[in-house]
């Protein structure tokens, strides 16, 4: 696991984000009193604060792994965690600020996954012509040379 500087920021991003979501689960499911949260959460919203916070730990693993479809998991984080942020959102409404940081990095990363799997698609195809008209080629007659300059009809 060789990951630069940004990747490293990233990845606390993520990891941070994820363990926020446990004050929302602590608030949820009554084990903790927050202070500087006024705001009442529900048990069934302190699982989606949950399972916000997992989708976002999850995603980080992915992503330090390097598997290429890791932003899918982040990107259910995302949108589960800004419905627990709008839920609260006198209390919690600067994650937000995360979710439009971990969204800007996955719609980039979305892009470049299709871009990539179109390229290779593309790629593959453009062989498999290549092979077919290789295997078969087609000879060269005199009508296809004479329309050619007498010197190159040679």
């Amino acid at each position: 696991m060789n990951l630069s500087v940004p990747d490293l920021l990233f990845l606390l991003l993520l990891v941070l984000h994820g363990a926020i979501h446990g004050v929302g689960v602590a608030r949820g499911f009554g084990w903790a009193e927050i202070r500087g949260m006024r705001q009442r959460i529900s048990r069934r919203a302190g699982i989606i604060w949950l399972l916000a916070g997992l989708l976002f730990l999850l995603a980080a693993v992915l992503y330090a792994k390097g598997w290429e479809g890791w932003w899918g998991v982040a990107a259910g984080a995302v949108v589960l965690s800004q419905g627990a942020i709008v839920a609260a959102w006198k209390d919690a409404r600067a994650g937000t600020i995360l979710n439009l940081l971990i969204a800007l990095v996955v719609v980039l990363s979305a892009g470049a996954f299709f871009f990539k799997r179109g390229y290779q698609r593309d790629r593959a195809s453009l062989i498999e012509a290549t092979r077919a008209q290789a295997e078969s080629p087609t000879r060269l007659t005199e009508a296809d040379l004479a329309p050619l300059p007498p010197l190159v009809q040679g």
